[in-house]
């Protein structure tokens, strides 16, 4: 089976799991999503389970403020290759960290980025009580801002690492 990018997906997590690279991807995309982690991963965990496909330049698991461990139980990776983005869905769809069977595929929204010409920046050694809505604000004297994390921290008393990132920002 072979889709692309705006192909409607209605697999479970088994049937992406046997898909064993059998994806399409679209060229030059060099992140990927993650799903099915285990809640209790970190990024530091996924980082070290990606870097069997190549370097990886960046990675965060997607928060979920209020919830217990503060994951959504999934991931994106940022590859310094489209060939390294290619081998984790090709070698690494079906492969267990912590105890669960991951699934790996193009991340969507990176080619909305592309195409629009914007780009996600990390932003680091920022206060731990910024938001989300301090940094986007700050940031927009860069250009437009679509959407604007702060990457979590479960367990802290703010819940914040002190860092966030803003995917999809114009320039």
């Amino acid at each position: 089976m072979v889709w692309k990018t705006g192909d409607k997906l209605d697999l479970s997590l088994d049937e992406l799991a046997d898909l064993d690279g059998k994806v399409s991807m679209t060229s030059g995309n060099t992140r990927v999503f993650v799903g099915n982690l285990p809640y209790s991963s970190s990024w530091q965990d996924l980082k070290d389970h990606m870097r069997q496909a190549g370097e990886v330049l960046f990675c965060e698991i997607l928060p979920e403020p209020g919830t217990a461990l503060g994951s959504k139980g999934c991931g994106l990776v940022e590859f310094a290759t489209p060939a390294a983005a290619h081998r984790a869905i090709s070698d690494l769809t079906g492969t267990v960290v912590q105890g669960r069977k991951i699934f790996v595929r193009e991340d969507r929204e990176s080619e909305l980025s592309v195409e629009e010409g914007g780009r996600r920046v990390f932003v680091g050694n920022l206060a731990y009580s910024v938001s989300w809505q301090e940094l986007k604000d700050h940031m927009r004297q860069c250009g437009d801002v679509l959407h604007c994390d702060i990457i979590a921290e479960p367990g802290t008393a703010l819940g914040s690492k002190g860092c966030g990132s803003k995917p999809r920002t114009c320039y």
